[in-house]
């Protein structure tokens, strides 16, 4: 789980110098979003309000329902194929058994 927020905040923080590089439409606007980017990162939260704060701990909670039922999927899906592939191993084995030791026909007797 630590790994999964710390890979989350170094993209955040990557997305952040991005925009930062990038020239602003409004100055405004620009301050605002570095002002929210920054709450969401858990900086300037003193600031901030009870309501303010009960808002951002519930999005940052869907997020990380979000990652977690990603990950899931993805353990899942990778689940499944390695039982396709076992599944085929076995029959595979099961035909190269049965070209190995063919089973007696009447004509052998």
């Amino acid at each position: 789980m630590q790994k999964i927020i710390t890979k989350f905040k170094m993209c955040k923080e990557l997305g952040i110098r991005a925009a930062m590089q990038s020239k602003p439409e409004n100055p405004d606007e620009e301050v605002q979003k570095e002002a929210g980017v920054r709450k969401f990162l858990g900086k300037d939260l003193a600031q901030m309000s009870s309501q303010e704060l009960s808002e951002l701990d519930d999005k940052l909670i869907k997020g990380l329902l979000f990652i977690k039922d990603t990950k899931l999927q993805l353990l899942k899906d990778e689940v499944e194929k390695s039982r396709m592939q076992q599944l085929q191993v076995v029959q595979k084995n099961q035909m190269l058994l049965r070209q190995a030791n063919p089973s007696p026909t009447l004509y052998d007797k």
